[in-house]
């Protein structure tokens, strides 16, 4: 690939080659981007090496607060799951006696899970939370009572959906907080997976930021 030539804030010709992300993964291309943002600071920007640094670092050292809302998505991803346990339930050769109270038994799992994590609709479900840039978590539910704990290793980041794991300061499990792109503001929900897919490595904080 060919160098790109340009003038740059302060008026001298820059020659930039292409940044190349064939063959990468998510993560690399994130970083070669970051990288390349670092290394053409000097020549983009007036105040010099480390502006762009300096503006990734500033957001992963603020706080992250969350508004939670409602999710059509997973009430339909919570429906189409527990309707599969359903026709399982049905192709497996029980005894009808067995067959009912297991199918009531999804029906209510539906119920539960729809309830608390799609809908908000419990007084104990989270419907605020705040991560810390120590790690701590701030949980507030629909009542008002603020949860304190930690986040912790094994949260998942993809763009269809994220789960938070965290646990509340004395409590023996973990538990997960499932976000829909439609659970967040799309710039909150765009900022989370960036905070745990950089600042949170492998459940350890990041050092570097």
């Amino acid at each position: 690939m060919r160098p790109i030539k340009f003038l740059s804030l302060q008026g001298k010709e820059v020659h930039v080659k292409p940044l190349s992300l064939e063959g990468r993964g998510v993560g690399e291309r994130v970083n070669a981007v970051i990288n390349k943002a670092i290394t053409l600071s000097p020549a983009l920007s007036p105040q010099g090496r480390g502006s762009y640094r300096w503006q990734f670092e500033f957001f992963m050292k603020t706080d992250l607060k969350l508004s939670f809302s409602q999710s059509r998505y997973l009430v339909g991803g919570m429906t189409l799951a527990h309707a599969v346990g359903l026709v399982v339930v049905y192709i497996v050769e029980w005894p009808v006696l067995l067959k009912i109270p297991a199918s009531l038994a999804v029906v209510a799992s539906w119920l539960f899970y729809v309830r608390r994590d799609a809908l908000l609709k419990p007084r104990d479900s989270v419907i605020v939370m705040s991560l810390r840039r120590d790690g701590g978590v701030e949980a507030t539910t629909r009542e008002g009572v603020m949860i304190v704990g930690r986040q912790m290793a094994g949260s998942f980041v993809h763009p269809w959906f994220t789960t938070i794991l965290w646990r509340p300061d004395g409590a023996r499990f973990s538990r997960a907080v499932v976000v829909m792109p439609d659970s967040l503001p799309a710039d909150q929900f765009r900022e989370l997976r960036v905070w745990l897919k950089w600042r949170w490595i492998d459940g350890a904080q990041d050092k570097n930021l």
